[in-house]
């Protein structure tokens, strides 16, 4: 999808942070943007903005981990905005704390929003991008931590290497339709997710983590890159990567050795079952 201009964009959790600067990015570059987010008030604001850049939006206050409310929201994008040439999985929430201690409740949500949330923009909306026959795109977003794990993260250390795979996977399926599929991996951001705790429904309980508790667990992990960058910086890199449909889009180049260390691990015991046994395939 070299030319974005006079395409339609979806984009989940739009109403802030890293959704409200894709929103914002395919805007500018001329596309008509469908912005839903779990408050809707901010995504109504958000698709404001598009409309004062020249672009026809509409808005919608969408709970992803609820099926139905994304199969309404990819059935009034096409109906009103003509069709989606991408969409943007984008919701996601974070609980912090020690694997062994999370609660279920804690496991739903993280589990609901950033896995299930993205399971269900892709079955609402890539049928009918295959149905309308004229390729497109889908950007997932995962993390850093889709890539490399850091110490009291689990809940969405898990979640968010499921989003990886899922785009792996799903990249390969859609490649015969034309339709490609990128994963963005974002170290810190300059977002909402600190405070995510605000939109967890009532029923799930609270982690009872402060944000002054999710910076100090941030810091206090191996894996940290606490040095934060502007949203628009990161929609800016997921959209060139839309554009040379490029699987994995990265924002944080020093996190590389990170990555390298891991895939060195995996690599030397693939060494070591050979060298101890060589009769294995």
């Amino acid at each position: 999808m070299e030319d974005l201009a006079g395409r339609v964009a979806a984009v989940t959790g739009g109403g802030s942070g890293i959704g409200a600067a894709l929103a914002r990015a395919c805007a500018e570059a001329g596309m008509d943007v469908a912005v839903a987010d779990v408050e809707g008030a901010k995504a109504e604001a958000v698709a404001g903005e598009v409309r004062a850049r020249g672009g026809r939006a509409l808005a919608a206050a969408v709970d992803v981990c609820r099926p139905e409310a994304v199969e309404a929201f990819a059935a009034r994008t096409f109906e009103q905005l003509g069709g989606c040439d991408l969409v943007c999985n984008n919701a996601g929430v974070l609980v912090l704390g020690l694997t062994h201690e999370r609660s279920l409740e804690d496991w739903q949500w993280v589990l609901g929003v950033n896995v299930w949330g993205v399971i269900h923009g892709v079955r609402a909306f890539v049928p009918r991008m295959v149905a309308q026959a004229r390729g497109g795109h889908v950007l997932n977003t995962s993390s850093i931590q889709g890539l490399v794990p850091s110490a009291a993260n689990g809940c969405y250390t898990t979640a968010k290497f499921a989003v990886v795979g899922l785009s792996e996977s799903l990249r390969l399926d859609l490649a015969p339709h034309g339709i490609g599929v990128s994963v963005l991996c974002p170290g810190p951001v300059k977002t909402g997710i600190l405070t995510s705790e605000r939109n967890r429904p009532a029923e799930l309980g609270s982690s009872k983590l402060s944000r002054e508790d999710v910076l100090a667990v941030m810091k206090s992990t191996d894996a940290a890159n606490t040095t934060f960058i502007d949203p628009d910086r990161a929609a800016a890199l997921a959209l060139d990567a839309v554009r040379r449909n490029e699987l994995y889009v990265v924002t944080h180049p020093g996190s590389r050795a990170l990555v390298e260390a891991r895939a060195r691990a995996i690599l030397d015991a693939y060494d070591r079952t050979r060298a101890h046994h060589p009769d294995l395939p």
